[in-house]
């Protein structure tokens, strides 16, 4: 969940507050929302167990809609809230989760909505500068920097922005680098594809390189290499036997030296 949303669900929270309080009425005073009207705001602000009960009060009685606004309201609201704080905690990073399940598991009925409020804030940013940690850590020297420079600035802004789109320039650089090595110090048919990967100049184009062209086009060099290697073998192979032949010509005696070893 983003930093909006959750910041959204805290500004949610004292309006919906501010809508429950029972509606009074003085000669100095302007006049208060109808039930009726505190419901509809209800149910536009609201989660979805929220949003239920107000559309079954709002097409009943007067009654129902009094209930609604006293008791039927906070239960479904409380569900609500536990299940914003259970998708916070399957979409956390570790220190989010650990808190939101302190959340669910506390006794204090008020645990969950402290939680929302303001609980969460301190372990996302602690979950941000892991994940900027980590990029640090795996990423080439000009991702590197811009990662150190997110957590230099130590805001929940920057470290965000460097995660949403800020990585993506300096990876960019990194991979052309890369892919620059590797061309540089490849054989013909993987130099012919990062300069394809290099020409395109895409995210998409260098991931496919590194992830897929470039071992295929090491196994067609390693091919070629090996073709080339038993070739090689098989040329020095005849030519030894060439010359063998011709040693062994060579030593034989002539015809002549033949003619006198027989006379003799």
């Amino acid at each position: 969940m983003s930093r909006r949303s959750l910041v959204a669900v805290t500004t949610v929270g004292a309006l919906i507050a501010g809508l429950l309080v029972p509606a009074t009425a003085s000669a100095d005073t302007q006049p208060q929302a109808t039930d009726r009207a505190r419901v509809v705001m209800l149910w536009q602000v609201s989660g979805q167990l929220v949003r239920s009960a107000a559309e079954q009060a709002l097409v009943g009685s007067d009654a129902d809609v009094h209930t609604f606004l006293t008791s039927g309201y906070q239960h479904a609201a409380e569900l609500d809230e536990r299940i914003t704080v259970d998708r916070m905690l399957a979409d956390g990073g570790v220190a989010t989760k650990t808190a939101a399940q302190q959340a669910l598991d506390a006794t204090d009925p008020g645990a969950i909505r402290q939680f929302l409020d303001t609980g969460w804030d301190t372990p996302r940013q602690t979950d941000l500068r892991v994940q900027v940690d980590q990029r640090l850590a795996q990423g080439g020297t000009e991702t590197r920097k811009a990662a150190q420079a997110a957590l230099d600035a130590g805001t929940v802004d920057a470290l965000q922005q460097f995660l949403a789109t800020g990585w993506r320039n300096p990876w960019q650089t990194d991979q052309r680098i890369r892919i620059n090595q590797i061309l540089s110090g490849g054989g013909s048919e993987v130099r012919k594809s990062a300069q394809v990967a290099l020409d395109t100049g895409t995210v998409d184009a260098y991931v496919q390189f590194l992830d897929q062209d470039l071992p295929v086009a090491q196994a067609r060099d390693q091919e070629t290499q090996t073709v080339a290697q038993l070739a090689s073998v098989a040329q020095d192979a005849g030519d030894e036997a060439a010359r063998e032949t011709q040693a062994a010509m060579d030593a034989a005696p002539g015809p002549r030296a033949r003619m006198c070893h027989h006379l003799g």
